[in-house]
């Protein structure tokens, strides 16, 4: 994975707005946007395996209690904490294979 200039994806799953703005080997930089709830420009998410079955933010797939998942970090421990990022949606994405989900136009 690498770092672009532009968000590269985005997923909207219930009222929640995802957008991955960087990727890199160790983190994803997050802007997620949950109506009513929270609100982060620029959260830090770490790869690292699920504690709990539930979906991922981005695709909707479920994922399985021992996958690996991205998940969000910081103290203190954010409203979003359960959420999860399967790592397969951030690739398929920056191949531009996720149905659904497009690459925006560079300007």
């Amino acid at each position: 994975m690498q770092s672009a200039p532009y968000p590269i994806l985005e997923g909207i799953l219930r009222d929640v707005m995802v957008t991955v703005l960087e990727a890199s080997h160790g983190y994803l930089l997050v802007r997620w946007v949950e109506r009513g709830k929270c609100h982060y420009g620029g959260q830090k998410w770490r790869l690292g395996t699920a504690r709990r079955a539930g979906y991922c933010a981005i695709s909707g797939r479920p994922i399985t209690r021992g996958d690996p998942a991205w998940r969000p970090t910081g103290r203190p421990t954010p409203p979003n904490n359960a959420s999860m990022i399967a790592p397969e949606a951030v690739s398929q994405v920056l191949q531009n294979t996720l149905p659904g989900v497009r690459l925006p136009a560079l300007p």
